[in-house]
Parts: structure tokens; C-alpha cells; sequence
């Protein structure tokens, strides 16, 4: 492998709370199981300069997470996407590493969102396969077009790969290496954010879950999911929100964790995202 590779959550909205960058997480996880050696730096905690994070680092690959583009407040319209031009000069001014963005900010407008930054490439959503292939494409001087979700620049013109889901919710990386982050949102908020599934097949018009996760189910493992539940549990989380576009999606999953739950005696309040339709007592 060889790189080091810097990863950057640009977010800090904190209404009505700081939420965890868990996308971001759940990508170093994946690198660091693929043999890489990562630094998250998560601008709602680490006030360090980027330069000075650069030259200590000294990665071979940068990506930048935009997790939000507004805050969604009609009556402050507040956006956040300006400040990646200037994060992507600095950067530049502290290294050659390929820049490389990313987020679900970033997934809704990627062409327009590229082309304003300046930087190098762009993966619409999820990035654990994207990223290592376009590392080791690029690398090895092969065809971009090959990457899922890549978007790039080709003779000028800014270009997007089609999007592939060939993820199984097994392969869902737990984030990893993070309680220095995890205790700073559980000082905050006191709550933790996990996923149990990905993509969304239902066809509402003003959500963009679909466009973000596709719209084939990856569901986790049950124990998968309660063995994460627990690792937050030991770090002193009580309530966790499960980020999941519907968490009722499937009556047997739904039930799967909560019996895994219950049959390891973990006792954790939680919340998510409910479809009434459906809905059993059990």
C-alpha cells in the first residue's frame, strides 16, 4: 500500500447537536482493514492548522468530507460548501497529494462541487471500494472509468462514473480508532450515531437517501450491529439514534437486533427513522 491517507470532516453545524462524523469513520475503517495507514481530523474537535497537520502526516492521498451543503433553516440560509476552495489551497500549499472529496453533501451536487473546489477527484457516495480503487488505479496508471462514482476531469470536462451498490451490509466497517472523537460527542450530546442497513427503496420525492445509498437494501448482520452497540456502551454511551434512511424496512431484521439486544442483556435507550406502515406490537 504505502500511503498514508488523510481524511478531513469539515462539518461543524452543531444544531440542534454535533453529530458524529460516522461515514467518515466507517471509511477509515475499511482503509485501515485494507492495510493503510489513515488520521481522521474532525473539525468540531481538532483545532491543529492543516498545515502543521500535513507536514507531521505527511500523506500520500487527502479526502475531505461535506457532510451538509445548507443548514436546512429557511429563515438563516446558511450554506457550507464555500469553504472548500479554500481548504483544497491550503492543502495544495502543504503538499502534492491528490485531494479527493466525498460526503453526503458532496454526493447531491458532485460535478458542480468539484468543479468549485479545485480538487482532484470525487467519489458520489459511499467511498470503502471507490477510494482503495482509484488510489491503486491511479497508482498502477489505469482507466478512471473503471472507478464507481468517480468523478473526475478528462480532456477539460468534468466526468461521472456510474454508481455501483456491490456492498454487502457484512462489509460495513465499524468505524475504528475513534473513542478520542466518540468521548467529545458524548460530552456534547451525550449519543452515538450507528447504521444497520443501506439504500432505500421507497420513492419519496424530496428525500435524497436513494440517490446517496442506492436503492438496494445492505443490511448488517445483527451481531455485527450489537457488537458495535456494546463497543459504544463501554465508552459510556447510553442512547444511540440508528442513522438508517427507514430502520423498519425489513420486520426480520429489525427484530434480529433487537433479540441480539436483549439476548446479550444490553440495555441502551435508542431512536430512528420509522415507516408507520407495517408496524407489528411485537
Amino acid at each position: 500500500m504505502g500511503a498514508n491517507v488523510l481524511l478531513v470532516s469539515v462539518n461543524q453545524y452543531d444544531f440542534p447537536y454535533p453529530v458524529f462524523p460516522l461515514g467518515l469513520a466507517q471509511l477509515e475503517g475499511a482503509l485501515r482493514r485494507s492495510g493503510y495507514r489513515t488520521r481522521l481530523v474532525d473539525w468540531n474537535v481538532d483545532a491543529e492548522p492543516v498545515a502543521r497537520i500535513v507536514r507531521d502526516f505527511q500523506p500520500g492521498w487527502v479526502g475531505i468530507s461535506l457532510r451538509n451543503i445548507d443548514d436546512a433553516l429557511i429563515q438563516k440560509r446558511e450554506t457550507f460548501f464555500t469553504r472548500l476552495k479554500g481548504l483544497c489551497e491550503e492543502v495544495r500549499r502543504s503538499c502534492s497529494a491528490p485531494i479527493v472529496l466525498g460526503g453526503s453533501g458532496f454526493s447531491i451536487f458532485p460535478e458542480r462541487l468539484l468543479e468549485l473546489s479545485g480538487a482532484d477527484y470525487g467519489i458520489q457516495g459511499e467511498g470503502e471500494e471507490a477510494f482503495p480503487r482509484l488510489m491503486e488505479t491511479v497508482r498502477n496508471g489505469g482507466d478512471l472509468g473503471g472507478v464507481p462514482g468517480l468523478v473526475f476531469r478528462a480532456a477539460g470536462v468534468i466526468r461521472l462514473n456510474p454508481r455501483t451498490e456491490t456492498m454487502a451490509g457484512s462489509d460495513i466497517a465499524a468505524p475504528a480508532g475513534v473513542e478520542r472523537l466518540s468521548r467529545f460527542y458524548l460530552e456534547r450530546s451525550s449519543m452515538m450515531n450507528v447504521q444497520t442497513q443501506r439504500g432505500c427503496a421507497l420513492h419519496c420525492c424530496y428525500c435524497t437517501y436513494p440517490l446517496l445509498e442506492g436503492r438496494s437494501y445492505r443490511r448488517r448482520p445483527a451481531g455485527q450491529v450489537v457488537d458495535e452497540l456494546e463497543r459504544l456502551a463501554g465508552q459510556g454511551a447510553q442512547y444511540v439514534f440508528f442513522v438508517d434512511s427507514v430502520f423498519n424496512t425489513s420486520a426480520e431484521h429489525v427484530a434480529g437486533i433487537c433479540e441480539a439486544m436483549l439476548g446479550r442483556g444490553l440495555r441502551l435507550n435508542w431512536c430512528c427513522f420509522l415507516r408507520p406502515k407495517g408496524l407489528t406490537r411485537e
